[in-house]
């Protein structure tokens, strides 16, 4: 009974977690115009410092999983937040772009680190169907954290400076620092336990290559794996179309446009709500499969609308939250199951982020790809991120009931 009045105070630190990490660059973002003037560089240069922090990011998720596995996942997680205070204070104080760049790659490290050790400690520490319950509360900040950071990153710069972003990421890291103090004393104690009878390898490019060999011969846990990247290229495809296809193609202005998200983030948290409700109850396979039926019905509305002629801003952002809700069903839960699958949760973890990454820029990639023809070119990756989710799902569940 102890341990379980213990969780309840974790779950909300994991999703303060959840928070700091997601919001890392969308603090920022509207003070780039501010932050070019400072440091007398072009916004392209100030853009560009995202790929200092999502090289950093990756990076380090690739090797986060080997490290977790040394040092403890708790070790890694608070040493995470440390080097994101580090990178923010570097922002912060930046007076040339050379040293944001430097302070948004420390930001990586960290974010990375943070990021595999969330997802491992949730999986070790609650077993089957409650990692999918806690994962959904942690997914509810994933579309609305970055919202959220850039409406305070606007007032901040507004009535501040741009340095107040920064400062209000690091301000977030040492709240949270010294808010787990107290809150982790069940966990220091399985991870020392787990640091005093575990085996210590050498840390080397070969050996994570070793490992992450073992991971891929579990073809049903990596199958559940997969459907992270397609879910979210489909989510990051979307989002990144969306902006020119209402302000090019609908002449939406730009001051109305995030009017246009609301109806996103709404789904998105509400699908969350019912999802971490209902897991333990229906199961997580069946909480994925009903993901999935949800993601063909975006892509058949969104279909639909094209064929029809029937297709306005509004209409657009209507015909997609089916799709939002396929995503809040099917993520959470395919992770913690598939995470479970695996001797190493902290390798999976890693693997999982780096997953992660390659699908939110192919998704960012392909939109710009199909920029001339948005509207067929997103809704034909959207068919065929939903198609490849529902075969991967039949290769998780079903193929060995069907053997044929």
């Amino acid at each position: 009974m102890q341990a379980f009045r213990l969780r309840l105070p974790l779950q909300s630190l994991w999703v303060l977690a959840t928070f700091i990490v997601s919001t890392l660059t969308d603090f920022y973002l509207p003070a780039t115009p501010q932050m070019a003037l400072y440091l007398g560089v072009s916004g392209d240069m100030i853009q560009s410092a995202v790929t200092a922090y999502f090289g950093a990011f990756a990076l380090m998720g690739f090797c986060a999983g080997i490290l977790a596995d040394r040092f403890g996942e708790l070790t890694l997680f608070r040493a995470g937040f440390f080097i994101i205070v580090l990178g923010s204070t570097f922002c912060m104080f930046s007076h040339t772009i050379t040293f944001l760049f430097l302070g948004r790659a420390i930001q990586g490290v960290g974010a990375g680190m943070v990021g595999v050790s969330i997802l491992s400690l949730i999986r070790s520490y609650y077993p089957g169907d409650h990692a999918s319950k806690v994962l959904a509360q942690t997914g509810m900040i994933f579309i609305t954290g970055p919202f959220l950071a850039q409406w305070i990153g606007g007032y901040l710069t507004l009535l501040i400076g741009w340095k107040s972003c920064f400062a209000a990421s690091g301000l977030l890291g040492l709240v949270f620092i010294f808010l787990s103090l107290d809150m982790f004393s069940d966990l220091e104690k399985d991870s020392r336990k787990k640091l005093l009878h575990g085996t210590v390898e050498k840390i080397c490019f070969s050996s994570v290559l070793v490992n992450y060999r073992s991971l891929f011969k579990n073809k049903e846990g990596l199958s559940l794996l997969l459907l992270q990247p397609l879910i979210l290229g489909g989510i990051w495809c979307y989002r990144s179309s969306l902006p020119f296809i209402l302000m090019e193609t609908y002449q939406v202005p730009l001051e109305n446009y995030s009017y246009y998200l609301i109806p996103m983030v709404l789904t998105h948290l509400f699908s969350s709500w019912v999802a971490q409700k209902i897991v333990l109850k229906v199961g997580s396979q069946n909480l994925i499969q009903t993901g999935i039926y949800f993601l063909f019905c975006g892509v058949i509305a969104e279909f639909s609308l094209l064929i029809l002629d029937l297709v306005t801003p509004l209409t657009l952002t209507l015909a997609f939250l089916p799709f939002i809700a396929g995503y809040s069903f099917s993520m959470s839960t395919s992770l913690a199951t598939g995470i479970g699958r695996f001797d190493s949760i902290s390798l999976a973890a890693s693997l999982t982020v780096c997953l992660r990454m390659l699908g939110s820029a192919s998704g960012g990639a392909a939109a710009s790809y199909f920029e001339e023809n948005s509207l067929l070119g997103l809704n034909s990756f959207l068919f065929l991120a939903s198609l490849t989710s529902a075969w991967l799902f039949w290769y998780a569940f079903k193929r060995k009931k069907h053997p044929g």
